[in-house]
């Protein structure tokens, strides 16, 4: 009898314990953890401060989106080693009077690595021309995990003068 006693007892406890979790198993299942969605808002963010500096013309800002080890290709085929390299050239960009736009054309991203693909124009009124080029960018995580700039390469589509 004791037995039996211990027996039940122990299925009531088991019982009672299987629908108890259940549900949380149950809802486990729907609202499972997606690591590149994650990886994908983290960048996202990233990405919209590296706009944020860019339109801000904030060349220091800017360019700690850059890893030390970033390579710069230009249209016309100029390369920009290094992250001081890539910071002087903007910081002549960014004296210049222009406005721009970078609609995207394609992005990949995952939890270690992003491309983006924009068509970008970049219009310069006092000097009466604007340059349309597709640019692409390629992101890594450094050693801290941040998202930086790895490479980012131009090719220009056309220069059209402005009256």
């Amino acid at each position: 009898m004791r037995k039996f006693r211990k027996t039940a007892i122990a299925a009531v406890l088991l019982g009672a314990t299987s629908l108890l979790t259940a549900p949380a198993r149950a809802g486990a299942q729907h609202q499972s953890y997606d690591p590149v969605a994650a990886c994908r808002t983290q960048f996202d963010q990233v990405k919209q401060a590296y706009n944020d500096a860019f339109d801000a013309r904030d060349v220091n800002r800017f360019a700690e989106f850059f890893r030390e080890d970033a390579t710069k290709v230009d249209p016309d085929g100029t390369i920009q080693y290094g992250k001081a390299a890539i910071k002087e050239l903007f910081a002549g960009l960014f004296s210049m009077n222009f406005t721009s736009s970078f609609p995207v054309l394609k992005e990949v991203v995952d939890c270690n690595t992003a491309l983006v693909l924009t068509n970008a124009t970049l219009t310069f009124p006092d000097d009466h021309f604007q340059e349309t080029f597709i640019s692409s960018q390629t992101y890594t995580r450094d050693r801290w995990g941040r998202w930086r700039v790895l490479i980012t390469i131009s090719a220009n589509l056309h220069t059209t003068e402005l009256p």
